[in-house]
């Protein structure tokens, strides 16, 4: 049973509530759902499960270059883009899904899809009852489900803070790319695309120690210039940027200006550069910036206005 659609949803968002519900695998259904061979979305992930398996070392466990590898090119056998963003995908399948084909990612797009979120929680948990439209029942129902986000964030080792300063970051990006131009259009999102592998070859060429690694779930990130011990973490590098998709040595590591970052090694605590604000387009300018950054005289500190329009780039954007 699908939970019910509220009138406060727009009705062309009415398809995201239906797809949260029917992602909602574990209320819907207690026990495991049939496997029907003649189903070819079944027989597609038995393809998976054993490509995998043949990947499975002595021991029972996965590489995990090997793992990235094999569900991106699955990925891509069924035509879904592995690069692009889990929101961008599900935006894409909820507005095909209403029968509109047309892909979109305005705010009210990216509102229905948190308030959908949001009633698979509250059907989950049993939160207040309500209309979304009420601002109480709408700060007590996201406080939940942002305090559990919280709780989410603990287990996987990151601040809560950082949790809000991405958030917080992501908001305002996409606040500010979907302004309207002189001509009244919806002025299009930057998303040119740098060779993470490149900028670090510009890095070391200068002379700067820098690593180019994935941090985990093949996040690509940069660490450059020296490092300190600190008490408790263990190893920092004056320098961070990022973040991009990690290639695995099988291509290169790349990352989008319109969401990359550059700043002190600290887990997100100072505010880093965002190479998008300040017109950082090509490696080279990022290199720049990143070199600079990593030969402040105060690697705790971010690089300031004047530093960065030294580089030739736009340092006002460090005061808006």
């Amino acid at each position: 049973m699908t939970s019910p659609v509220r009138q406060h949803l727009p009705a062309s968002d009415t398809a995201a509530v239906n797809l949260a519900a029917l992602l909602d695998h574990d209320r819907l259904h207690p026990t495991p759902l049939p496997l029907d061979l003649r189903d070819p979305a079944v027989r597609a992930i038995i393809a998976l499960f054993v490509e995998l398996k043949t990947n499975e070392d002595l021991d029972g466990g996965w590489n995990g270059g090997d793992t990235v590898t094999t569900v991106e090119r699955w990925f891509s056998r069924l035509g879904i883009d592995p690069a692009q963003s889990g929101t961008a995908f599900v935006l894409d399948l909820v507005r095909r899904t209403a029968g509109t084909g047309q892909p979109s990612s305005t705010a009210q797009d990216k509102a229905g899809l948190a308030a959908a979120a949001l009633e698979a929680y509250r059907s989950r948990t049993g939160a207040r009852a309500g209309d979304f439209a009420d601002p109480e029942v709408f700060a007590e129902v996201a406080g939940d489900l942002i305090a559990d986000l919280f709780h989410l964030a603990d287990q996987a080792g990151l601040a809560p803070e950082a949790l809000i300063d991405t958030a917080r970051r992501h908001h305002d990006y996409e606040v500010d790319s979907g302004t309207e131009d002189e001509a009244g259009q919806q002025a299009p999102a930057i998303d040119e695309e740098i060779d993470m592998d490149r900028v670090a070859q510009l890095v070391r060429a200068a002379g700067v120690t820098c690593v180019l690694d994935t941090s985990g779930g093949g996040c690509a990130t940069i660490w450059a210039g020296p490092t300190r011990e600190e008490p408790g973490y263990g190893t920092r590098s004056a320098a961070i940027a990022g973040p991009g998709m990690f290639g695995w040595g099988q291509r290169p590591s790349t990352a989008s200006i319109s969401d990359f970052y550059i700043g002190p090694d600290d887990n997100g605590e100072a505010d880093a550069v965002s190479t998008r604000r300040v017109g950082a387009r090509t490696e080279a300018q990022i290199a720049a910036l990143i070199i600079a950054q990593a030969r402040r005289e105060d690697p705790t500190q971010p690089l300031s206005c004047d530093e960065i329009e030294a580089l030739g780039l736009d340092g006002t954007a460090r005061r808006d």
